[in-house]
């Protein structure tokens, strides 16, 4: 075992490493992948890199570096940057590894040979070819963690022995500097508010404070990456906030209403679609100030030391009291909706809630399925829900659950996506099969994509652009070895899921939908 990789092994151990996934060679990945067995890290063979490094932003996705993807170089690499893209846009601290070049190698040697530093720079917060300097490995791991936390990539070769430090990003090098005395502008104008509306975003749920948000008796609303922060079960949970403004968006129902937005934690990453609010807003964080200068607020408050300020604001936020009924009368409007369109996610959603009472980790794809589950599946905590949040990235979830779950065997996972996400890393199934992961995926079905034939109402595109051919999903994971169901009205999700034995690996739900309904159910959440 060559020192290099001892030193990696032993590093990844003692920064709290837990697992690596991924699709090794016969080189330097698999002699690392047996230096982390030998210290009881484990490691989850896959079908294909990407998800090995989606898995890993899943262990990840609490703002810690838990989880570790590696790869051969050249092709194995180039398969790892969806996954590092992933991770990028959600902001999950992780770690990919691939063999390479030593970094001097001449020109003319080109077996799978890419320049792997220069197609990472722009997606990691950091890059090292792994040497023997010790102190290289740690800094790249804390540099993952500091907000905005993010991927960071190592090239390996054993033959390496070049003490170059890593590369760093500029988004890991910003310095904010607020003080105590700063906050007073802040304090003034909450203080004189009579509507305020919190905003959180998911570093709040990463942050060093810990506040009891449940005694806010003011309307909360989140960004879906920071969904259950605030529990959702509360008479002033006031919903999900993407930016698109639908009939029945909070930002149309709730903060149209306020006279002060105070954000914590919101950044443009976390939003679709990012515009300067119409009431006068207060913008409180730990990041770089080019992530809220979409909002144009008109008070900022950016310091990386925020636990006694926030403390502060929290001391003056928990005095105002509104917005009760004005939140209780928005959940009814949107109950209303959706009970107009008989069998659609929003009332699957609903069975899927009451068979598992709530209690499991809910990871979501994106499509119109998405913007619904987001809207009516309540968490208590932000543990119970893990998307693709921010990047809104087709074919997450299957890889994703998979990394829920391995890192939270004892509770289930139920892992939605629609007919774009099914595809990509469908093979995963079989992973979780093997290691008889309890995780039901639920296929929500209307046959086409559906976020795309909203976009196309109205329009004379080609049905061809979106709509797909008769598919039976459930009978590929049948085939697989894995249970399945396929409910196709009210009332018998409950059966399904009854008689599912969780021990004995997942369970595979095919829900179609009649595709214009569904639709119209979408509609008014998003424009």
């Amino acid at each position: 075992m060559t020192s290099i990789t001892s030193l990696l092994a032993n590093g990844l151990k003692s920064h709290g490493i837990t697992l690596a996934a991924g699709v090794v060679g016969g080189g330097a990945s698999l002699d690392l992948v047996r230096a982390m067995n030998d210290l009881g890290i484990a490691y989850l063979p896959v079908h294909h890199e990407a998800s090995a490094a989606i898995i890993a932003g899943a262990l990840g996705r609490e703002g810690k570096c838990r989880g570790a993807a590696i790869s051969i170089k050249g092709p194995g690499f180039a398969n790892l940057l969806p996954g590092i893209l992933s991770n990028y846009f959600e902001g999950r601290p992780s770690v990919t590894i691939s063999e390479s070049y030593l970094p001097d190698a001449p020109p003319s040697v080109r077996h799978k040979r890419m320049d792997q530093f220069h197609s990472t720079e722009q997606l990691v917060k950091g890059y090292w070819a792994a040497n023997e300097n010790r102190d290289g490995l740690s800094r790249l791991l804390q540099i993952s963690e500091k907000e905005a936390p993010g991927p960071i990539h190592i090239d390996l070769n054993l033959q390496n022995r070049k003490n170059s430090d890593p590369k760093i990003s500029n988004q890991a090098c910003y310095q904010l500097n607020a003080s105590l005395d700063d906050l007073k502008e802040t304090l003034i104008a909450i203080e004189n508010s009579r509507c305020p509306v919190v905003v959180m975003g998911s570093y709040v749920n990463r942050s060093r404070f810990k506040m009891d948000w449940s005694k806010l008796t003011i309307p909360v609303v989140t960004t879906a990456s920071a969904k259950g922060i605030f529990d959702e079960y509360s008479p002033f949970a006031a919903g999900i906030i993407t930016g698109e403004i639908g009939d029945l968006s909070p930002e149309k129902n709730i903060l149209s209403k306020a006279d002060l937005i105070v954000a914590i934690g919101l950044r443009t990453v976390e939003m679709v679609k990012v515009q300067k609010f119409d009431v006068p807003s207060i913008f409180i964080d730990e990041c770089d100030p080019m992530l809220i200068s979409g909002y144009q607020p008109q008070v900022t408050f950016l310091s990386s030391n925020l636990e006694e300020a926030m403390h502060r604001v929290f001391e003056v936020l928990s005095k105002k009291s509104w917005g009760r009924e004005l939140v209780s009368g928005y959940r009814a409007r949107l109950e209303s909706h959706f009970l107009g369109f008989g069998w659609n996610p929003a009332n699957a959603f609903s069975e899927l809630h009451s068979a598992l009472s709530g209690d499991c980790i809910v990871v979501l794809d994106t499509g119109l399925f998405c913007t619904i589950g987001e809207t009516v599946w309540r968490s208590r905590n932000a543990e119970d829900f893990c998307g693709s949040s921010c990047g809104r990235f087709m074919g997450l979830a299957i890889p994703t659950a998979v990394g829920v779950s391995v890192s939270s065997r004892q509770r289930t996972v139920l892992a939605v996506l629609g007919d774009g996400g099914i595809g990509p890393y469908f093979a995963e199934i079989q992973t979780a099969i093997d290691h008889k992961l309890p995780i039901i995926f639920a296929l929500m079905s209307d046959g086409r994509y559906g976020s795309i034939a909203l976009a196309s109402v109205g329009k004379t595109q080609s049905s061809q652009a979106y709509e797909f051919k008769n598919r039976r999903w459930h009978e590929l994971a049948a085939v697989l070895g894995c249970q399945t169901e396929v409910v196709t009205a009210p009332g018998l999700l409950q059966r399904a899921i009854s008689n599912w034995d969780r021990s004995q690996g997942p369970l595979f739900l095919e829900l179609p939908f009649e595709p214009n309904s569904y639709l119209e159910a979408a509609r008014p959440l998003r424009y």
